[in-house]
């Protein structure tokens, strides 16, 4: 399945980091309805679980911290060992301590 990502069209095996809430869920649910295969990763296993059943033969599941550096390349080498190539990496995470109201500023975004 071919799918249009921007301006750019490919085949689609994607790397797909930190994808079950917001943003990340919105794009996975948005490519894989495309016909795009991904390799998933999240630290809760059971909606990686779901999202399988949901896309059978499409996702690959890995549930770890990405606190965890290895996890990326675990990731990686199950992309590549099922369809042997990544087509495109989408990073969608971060690290957000408690913040209070009004504490951030537009300085400093």
């Amino acid at each position: 399945m071919t799918c249009c990502l921007g301006a750019r069209t490919f085949e689609g095996i994607v790397k797909l980091a930190n994808w079950y809430l917001g943003i990340g869920s919105a794009v996975a649910h948005y490519l894989l309805k495309k016909g795009v295969r991904m390799a998933v990763i999240s630290r809760s296993l059971e909606p990686l679980q779901k999202l399988s059943q949901t896309y059978p033969n499409q996702v690959e599941v890995l549930a770890g911290d990405l606190s965890d550096f290895t996890l990326g390349e675990k990731a990686s080498k199950t992309a590549l060992s099922r369809w042997s190539r990544i087509d495109a990496l989408i990073i969608n995470h971060g690290i957000l301590g408690m913040v209070t109201h009004g504490s951030i500023t537009t300085s400093m975004v």
